[in-house]
């Protein structure tokens, strides 16, 4: 069981919107169980969803002035790829690049490099249309 703090984007966390962060290091393995909480080691810690969701895959990421690349496995060869700067954005709660690099420069200054987790939650038995 991993357990994630999130100071930012709490309301695309709990909406299920935001299925990715991206931290310093990496937190857990492929197939752990996340635990999503806001306030965490202080008094108004609270769990953002009450269902766990499961580490779905960790990538080295970079980000940079003008693009974003990820660590992949492309056709048997582990290279550093550039992948949609303005999508990437988006999965992680931003509105785009812009907002994205803005962020990270002010938190750590860029170039920065880290790792992305993406996970995808249980199926609660919610039909397209959000009925139980």
């Amino acid at each position: 069981m991993v357990a994630i703090n999130f100071s930012v984007f709490l309301d695309k966390v709990e909406t299920r919107e935001k299925r990715m962060t991206i931290r310093r290091t990496t937190r857990g393995k492929v197939g752990d169980k996340l635990q999503l909480y806001t306030g965490m080691r202080t008094k108004k810690c609270r769990k953002l969803v009450d269902e766990d969701a499961t580490l779905q895959e960790i990538a080295p990421v970079k980000i940079d002035e003008t693009s974003t690349q990820i660590y992949r496995n492309l056709f048997g060869v582990v290279q550093w790829a550039h992948i949609d700067p303005e999508d990437f954005a988006q999965k992680d709660g931003f509105d785009c690049f812009e907002d994205m690099k803005t962020f990270f420069r002010k938190q750590y200054g860029l170039p920065f490099v880290g790792v992305a987790h993406s996970w995808h939650w249980p199926d609660i038995g919610i039909d397209v249309e959000g009925k139980a």
